[in-house]
C-alpha cells in the first residue's frame, strides 16, 4: 500500500514506517527499529523516497483530503498503482515462508523509477519547475544585477552609514531596513507582480558581537561590524510543492553561503564606488593633493581593480558557465532523481567557485579581507572628511596616517601577497586558473610590482664615443633611439612588456 499509494494502513502502528500530518504538511519517518528481519536500512529508505514521491505525486486535495482515501478503501484504484500493488503484493516474493529480499529490491525500485518519471513530468509541466530554479539563481546567486543593486542602494545608508558614525543598530530596525529595501527592489525591477518571487523574502542576523554603545569604533572594528551586517543576511524560500524533492535541504544550505558571499561583495563594491565619488570631489581643481590622498587613491584603485574583477569573474567564468550547462542538462532530464543529482552538482561548482568549499580556504579569508578593507576605506574616508586633509600643507589627523599604514600593510598581506601565493602556478582547478588569468592579465601582479620587493629593470647600454671614432658611438646611440636594427639593440630580460 505505501509502495503504490503512499500511504499506511490505518492501525498498523508496527509498519516500518509512519506519516503524520502537521499544519499542511506530511512527515514521512522510518523507523529503522521496526523494519524487519532480512530488510536492510537502505531498503527501507528506498521504500521511504518511493512511498514519499508517489505522495507528492497525487494532487493537494487528495493528498489533505479524504476522497482518494474513500476511493481506495472502497477498491477504486488507477492502472499504475494497481500494477505496483501487485508486483509488491505477489505470492511469488515468499519462498518457502522466507521473504525474497532481492527480488523486493528490484521491483521496489521499478515502481521508483514509475513514480519518479510521472512525478518528473509533473513538476517540470505543472509547477513551472524552470521559472522556479530561474528565480533561485537570481536571488541566491545575486544574478539578477537590477534587484540587488537597488536594494543595496537602498540598504546601504541605514546598515552602513549609520555604523560609521555610531555602533550597531538593534535586530528589529535592521529587519525593518532590509524588508524595506527589498520590496523597494522588487517594485523598481518589475518583479514586485511576478508570482514566483512573492516567495522570497530577506531577513538579517545582528553581528554576534550585539551590544548597544554610544561609544565610537575603531576604523577596523566598524568595518568588521559592517561586514558581519552583510554577512547577515539571509533568504527566506518557501519552495511550491514537489520541489523540495527536485532541490534537496543540503543545496539550500549552500545556497544561503552562496548568497551571503554574493551580497557583502555587492555592498562591499558600492562602498568603494562611493569612495570614488569624494576622490573626485577632493580632486577637482586640487593641484597639490597630499601624499595621504595620493596613498589612499592608489588603495581605492588596487580594491576596485580586485573587487571588479572578482565580480566578472564569478558572473561569467563561474555563474553563466554553470547555467548553461545546467540548462542544457535538464533538458535531457526525465526523472526527478536525475533532476536532484544535477542540481546538486550545480550547486557545488557555484560553491567551489566562489572558494567557499573546502580546498579553497586560503581564498575565502582573501575575498572577505577584500571586502573588510573596502568597507574601511569607505569608513576613513566618510568618518574623516577626505577634503579636509586632501591638500599638501593641510593638518592631516593621526587617526588617518595610521589607518592609511595598517590598511596598506592588510592590503598588502592579506589579500594581494595571498591571491598571489595561492594562485600563481599552484592552482591546478579551472576556476582559480580563470580568476588568475583575469587578475593578472597584464602580468602586473606576477611581475613583482606588489611581491614587496623593488623591481630592477635592466637599462640599455649606450656605446661610449671614444678620441677615435666619435662617429661610431653616434650610430650606436641612433640604434638605441630608432629601434633593433642587426641585433645591436639592448634586450630587457627583467621588467614588463
Amino acid at each position: 500500500h505505501y509502495v503504490a499509494h503512499g500511504v499506511v494502513l490505518h492501525g498498523r502502528q508496527d509498519f516500518f514506517i509512519s506519516v503524520k500530518s502537521k499544519g499542511g504538511k506530511e512527515d514521512h519517518t522510518l523507523h529503522s527499529d521496526l523494519l524487519p528481519h532480512g530488510i536492510a536500512i537502505e531498503l527501507g529508505l528506498r521504500i521511504l523516497s518511493v512511498g514519499k514521491e508517489r505522495r507528492v505525486l497525487l494532487s493537494d486535495a487528495e493528498s489533505h483530503g479524504k476522497e482518494y482515501l474513500e476511493h481506495l478503501a472502497m477498491g477504486a484504484q488507477d492502472e499504475a498503482a494497481d500494477a505496483v500493488f501487485r508486483s509488491i503484493y505477489h505470492p511469488s516474493l515468499c519462498v518457502g515462508g522466507a521473504l525474497a529480499v532481492d527480488e523486493l529490491e528490484t521491483r521496489v525500485e521499478e515502481a521508483h523509477a514509475l513514480w519518479s518519471k510521472a512525478l518528473w513530468l509533473k513538476v517540470s509541466r505543472q509547477a513551472d519547475l524552470q521559472k522556479h530554479l530561474e528565480a533561485i539563481r537570481a536571488m541566491f546567486l545575486c544574478h539578477r544585477g537590477d534587484l540587488w543593486h537597488a536594494f543595496v542602494e537602498s540598504a546601504f545608508p541605514s546598515l552602513v552609514d549609520n555604523a560609521v558614525s555610531r555602533s550597531i543598530l538593534p535586530e528589529a530596525a535592521v529587519n525593518r531596513v532590509v524588508a524595506d529595501a527589498f520590496a523597494y527592489a522588487l517594485e523598481v525591477s518589475g518583479l514586485g507582480d511576478v508570482h514566483v518571487f512573492e516567495r522570497f523574502s530577506v531577513f538579517a542576523r545582528p553581528p554576534m558581537e550585539f551590544e548597544m554603545s554610544d561609544t565610537l569604533r575603531s576604523i577596523e572594528d566598524t568595518a568588521r561590524t559592517i561586514l558581519s551586517y552583510t554577512r547577515g543576511l539571509g533568504l527566506h524560500y518557501v519552495p511550491p510543492r514537489g520541489l523540495q524533492l527536485v532541490v534537496s535541504e543540503k543545496a539550500m544550505e549552500y545556497y544561503q553561503r552562496i548568497f551571503s558571499f554574493h551580497i557583502s561583495r555587492r555592498f562591499s563594491l558600492h562602498a568603494l564606488h562611493s569612495v570614488r565619488g569624494l576622490f573626485s570631489e577632493a580632486l577637482i581643481t586640487n593641484k597639490h593633493p597630499s601624499s595621504e590622498l595620493r596613498r589612499a587613491f592608489a588603495i581605492m584603485h588596487l580594491l576596485l581593480f580586485i573587487q571588479t574583477t572578482l565580480g566578472y569573474y564569478l558572473q561569467v567564468d563561474v555563474i553563466v558557465l554553470r547555467n548553461t550547462e545546467l540548462d542544457r542538462t535538464l533538458e535531457k532530464c526525465k526523472s526527478v532523481k536525475d533532476a536532484k543529482r544535477f542540481l546538486d552538482r550545480y550547486v557545488w561548482h557555484i560553491t567551489e567557485g566562489s572558494f567557499i568549499s573546502e580546498g579553497s580556504n586560503a581564498l575565502l579569508p582573501a575575498c572577505e579581507a577584500l571586502f573588510q578593507c573596502s568597507f574601511a576605506l569607505y569608513v576613513l574616508c566618510k568618518r574623516y572628511r577626505l577634503v579636509s586633509w586632501a591638500v599638501e600643507g593641510a593638518r592631516t589627523p593621526v587617526e588617518v596616517s595610521a589607518a592609511l599604514a595598517a590598511l596598506e600593510t592588510r592590503v598588502q598581506q592579506e589579500i594581494v601577497a595571498t591571491f598571489t601565493g595561492h594562485l600563481s602556478g599552484t592552482s591546478t582547478r579551472s576556476n582559480e586558473k580563470a580568476l588568475w588569468a583575469r587578475l593578472d592579465f597584464n602580468r602586473f601582479l606576477s611581475g613583482g610590482l606588489y611581491t614587496g620587493t623593488t623591481t630592477v629593470f635592466q637599462q640599455p647600454k649606450v656605446p661610449v664615443p671614444s678620441s677615435k671614432s666619435g662617429r661610431l658611438g653616434t650610430q650606436g646611440r641612433c640604434k638605441v633611439e630608432h629601434g633593433p636594427k642587426r641585433g645591436c639593440s639592448p634586450i630587457l630580460k627583467t621588467g614588463h612588456k
